[in-house]
């Protein structure tokens, strides 16, 4: 892989900026050459290209005058180009809104015949990047295999899982999407997963990826406060200044696709460019969302809004917003109140259409003082007037994950002045985001107070908020109100491990056995009868698990673990070597490959594995740690202090090190 400049500019195009002249005569009829072309160039062509997003192109006299009366009835309603956010409020940058005038020289144009003019006058057409926006990235990911969206029926939502490969810790500052078939993808979300929960969830599901629209059942989240999104026409471009976010080797990227049938089988195999910078983020920078899932929608209402609210302790600047509902979204607001009363709009969209959802930079980002209230407003329309209703006739909607569900977000990306403004805001909309949460399972516990998952989820906001004892009597609830849900005898297995260990493999079989096997239950049972000191229970469990789904490398790990501490030091060594020859950049393979060579004295041979370990995981304190006792116990205490010092800087907090390294100094 070739290291690209950190700072690389993207190449010049002659696409044209989005300002328009008007005809000198307003009397005069306009040409396409003087008049509409430098209009449909700056607006239109970016989509309406060859290899575009478009279905057909529009830069030619001949496209654009055959369909001068369809593209001045579509930009009449303002239903192309697409852009959502009412004039006048906000200025983002990038805008393509059309002016009232603008949109009357183009009727007029139709209405006069279309004529090309002089082509004396006319400017070049626009040109665009045969490759890629930004230059060659530093990285190209590609999905693993092709998938093949099918030729009719709904939209389909994939998530596919890309596994970053990248040699060491790396800073991107910019990435760039390509959809590989521009016509099938609606629009792509692109997360962080660094659990191996999405490869699971991969494996679990045939084909291909693995479904859903919110990539629920992994842990993918969007990277350092960084929404990284496509949409047809959106030009890739960097991160603004001081604001990168990191990617491990260790880590996958988790690329979620919105694909529409064509009317023909389409195979699709999207790709990411990344591009990296030497220099780590110097301003914090988190997502905050306002949301709600008190959505109930009868049918043949228009009159629904839900609503969120949360006051800021600490001053934030807002650099973009992306607001996000489904089908039946009408109304889409969001502002902050300023604590003199003055209101500063973020976004807002009176027809939002699911078609067109994007991500709006603001031209200055938007700054807020302490005090402010971030409020979202978002109103629905189920009536069977409302043309991009999916139902025929209307039935009742409420809140869910899926399209023909609904859903209520306004995604804020915020960059902070310091790290103590960025903890405080932090902490404070942790609880507004458990204060919402409880509120809803409330809500539904007010039409069902046997909502068994209502009664489970309460028990999770309440182990957030640290009160163990009020988390495991609702977790209990759920059990009574449905003895047959697993995941709350799981989740009351894991409240329960670290004080009745023993009750918790009991929660944690129970779990298994109405869900006919599952690794995360199977692995957790082997770790607890571990820590009892049971190894042989754990390692019958653990050779279940590992029988359950041979890909798991975890589950590889905890069997490699428990046979070493059971004393089956080479059969624990065949397995790891087995892991790291059919996985050479698992980092927890190569850290307990090391630690067990470490403990079998064989130091020389433990070394390699413990650096390589260090490389692939480099938030991880614990292959440092290993690293100073391995040192130590060769007489290097220089070396040993370095790499104790390393484990701490990376967690200040981590206990084995802090001994490790009190011992060293001989304290």
């Amino acid at each position: 892989m070739s290291k690209a400049p950190a700072e690389r500019a993207a190449p010049e195009s002659s696409v044209p900026e989005r300002t328009t002249p008007i005809a000198a005569d307003p009397s005069a009829t306009p040409t396409f050459h003087r008049d509409i072309a430098p209009i449909v160039h700056a607006n239109c062509s970016v989509c309406h290209r060859p290899g575009g997003a478009g279905p057909f192109s529009l830069i030619s006299y001949d496209d654009v005058a055959r369909r001068a009366r369809l593209i001045a009835t579509v930009t009449e309603s303002r239903y192309m180009p697409p852009w959502l956010p009412e004039p006048g409020v906000v200025k983002y940058a990038g805008e393509r809104r059309l002016s009232d005038a603008q949109i009357a020289l183009i009727e007029r144009w139709a209405e006069g015949g279309a004529p090309a003019g002089d082509s004396s006058v006319a400017s070049s057409p626009p040109s665009y990047p045969e490759g890629w926006q930004l230059g060659t990235p530093d990285l190209v990911l590609e999905m693993p295999e092709a998938f093949t969206v099918p030729a009719e029926g709904r939209d389909v939502f994939r998530n596919f899982v890309i596994p970053a490969r990248v040699p060491a810790l790396r800073y991107v500052r910019a990435i760039e999407f390509r959809p590989g078939n521009p016509q099938v993808v609606h629009h792509a979300e692109i997360r962080i997963d660094s659990t191996r929960s999405s490869r699971r969830a991969d494996r679990s599901d045939p084909g291909p990826g693995f479904g859903g629209m919110e990539a629920g059942l992994s842990a993918a989240a969007s990277p350092n406060g960084v929404f990284l999104g496509w949409t047809p026409g959106k030009f890739a471009q960097a991160e603004p200044e001081g604001i990168a976010w990191s990617i491990a080797p260790t880590d996958d990227v988790v690329l979620l696709l919105h694909l529409v049938p064509s009317g023909k089988p389409e195979p699709i195999r999207s790709s990411i460019g990344l591009y990296f910078t030497d220099t780590p983020p110097t301003r914090p920078t988190d997502l905050l969302v306002l949301e709600s899932t008190a959505i109930d929608l009868p049918p043949g209402r228009d009159d629904l809004t839900v609503t969120d609210r949360y006051v800021l302790p600490a001053p934030i600047e807002v650099l973009s917003v992306y607001p996000h509902a489904h089908f039946l979204g009408k109304r889409i607001e969001a502002f902050a109140t300023l604590p003199n009363g003055r209101k500063e709009w973020l976004v807002q969209i009176t027809d939002w259409d699911f078609n067109w959802q994007d991500q709006y930079r603001f031209d200055t980002p938007v700054r807020l003082p302490a005090g402010s209230a971030l409020e979202m407003r978002i109103r629905y329309d189920n009536r069977a007037e409302n043309p991009r209703n999916p139902h025929d006739p209307p039935k009742r909607i409420r809140y869910g994950p899926e399209s023909y569900d609904e859903m209520a977000r306004v995604f804020l990306q915020v960059a902070y002045a310091d790290p103590l403004s960025q903890e405080r805001v932090r902490s404070a909309y942790l609880s507004h985001t458990l204060e919402r949460g409880e509120e809803e399972c409330r809500r539904r516990l007010e039409e069902n107070p046997s909502d068994s998952l209502a009664l489970h989820d309460l028990g999770v906001y309440a182990r957030q908020r640290g009160q163990a004892a009020d988390a495991i009597s609702r977790f209990r609830a759920a059990i009574e109100a449905d003895p047959e849900n697993a995941l709350a005898h799981y989740s009351l297995a894991h409240a329960l491990s670290d004080a009745a260990p023993e009750e918790a493999i009991r929660a944690y079989r129970r779990a298994n056995e109405i869900w006919g096997g599952s690794l995360d239950a199977l692995n957790n049972i082997g770790v607890l009868l571990k820590r009892l000191g049971r190894l042989p229970e754990a390692i019958e469990v653990l050779r279940e698990a590992v029988a359950l789904d041979s890909d798991d490398l975890p589950s590889h790990n905890y069997l490699a673990v428990a046979l070493r501490d059971s004393g089956q030091v080479d059969e624990a060594l065949t397995a790891l070597k087995a892991i790291v020859k059919r996985a050479p950049d698992d980092a927890e393979t190569r850290l307990n490959l090391g630690i067990t060579l470490l403990r079998a004295r064989r130091l020389d041979a433990a070394l390699p594995h413990l650096q390589r370990a260090a490389t692939l995981d480099p938030r991880s304190p614990r292959p440092h740690n290993q690293l100073g006792i391995l040192h130590a116990s060769q007489g290097r205490h220089g070396e040993a202090k370095k790499a104790f010092e390393r484990a701490l800087q990376i967690d200040a907090g981590y206990g084995p090190a802090q001994k490790n390294l009190r011992r060293l100094l001989g304290g």
